[in-house]
């Protein structure tokens, strides 16, 4: 009987952390909602109207802005020591903020209505 190839421990790990990930995600979606969806970024679009050189952002601007700010803080955390939610939480931070990017640089698949919405947005300082 061949031996049984065992599973690199690389493997094992990144997938062992990976799986609490998705469980991480899923409960969260479960207790939060669907709130990067229809999140307006009330606060975020505020405070970037007072930066004087800001223009106005689409709520696809504002989402993959708001998701690399998640990015930074999970990552600044570090700071504080380990904590293997950091990470955990990182990862699927991370995997959302990729594909929000894909969306925002694929202007092929966002809507006429949001092409339409940046193309008309009034740039800071104009009338």
């Amino acid at each position: 009987m061949p031996d049984m190839i065992q599973m690199p421990l690389f493997e094992e790990y990144a997938m062992d952390t990976i799986n609490k990930a998705t469980s991480v995600y899923k409960g969260r979606g479960l207790e939060y909602g669907d709130s990067w969806k229809i999140n307006p970024f009330l606060i975020l679009r505020s405070v970037l109207k007072e930066i004087h050189s800001c223009r106005e952002f689409s709520q696809a601007e504002c989402r993959a802005i708001a998701a690399a700010v998640q990015c930074d803080i999970k990552y600044a955390r570090f700071e504080g020591g380990y904590k293997e939610d950091n990470i955990v939480d990182g990862i699927n931070y991370m995997a959302f903020l990729a594909r929000v990017m894909k969306e925002l640089n694929s202007p092929g698949d966002m809507t006429i209505e949001e092409i339409q919405n940046i193309l008309e947005a009034p740039q800071r300082g104009e009338s």
